[in-house]
């Protein structure tokens, strides 16, 4: 895509995944306390930040103990895209 597109290509892919995203059904217990969620991810980490610098918990730390759970549940993922800002590496948007 990148060779193809430039740095638009990392657009492109993006738009590419999104088209065939699929949620799926999960349930998450904590502490005996369930919850039953429908999203396209779930991330477990133990620190504040996740992938590319996404805060996950403003309060969290990697030493505090804890375990951190994001889970993406866009009832329609194409509306996210639309709120998220756009970020294409060496471009100057952001």
């Amino acid at each position: 895509m990148k060779k193809r597109f430039g740095r638009l290509g990392y657009a492109v892919a993006a738009l590419r995944i999104l088209s065939s995203a699929k949620r799926f059904r999960a349930r998450i217990v904590e502490k005996g306390n369930g919850t039953r969620v429908k999203t396209y991810q779930i991330a477990v980490g133990n620190g504040r930040l996740y992938g590319g610098g996404n805060v996950v918990a403003e309060t969290a730390a990697i030493d505090d103990g804890h375990l951190d759970l994001y889970s993406l549940e866009m009832p329609n993922l194409w509306r996210s895209v639309l709120m998220a800002r756009l970020r294409i590496p060496n471009c100057g948007l952001s």
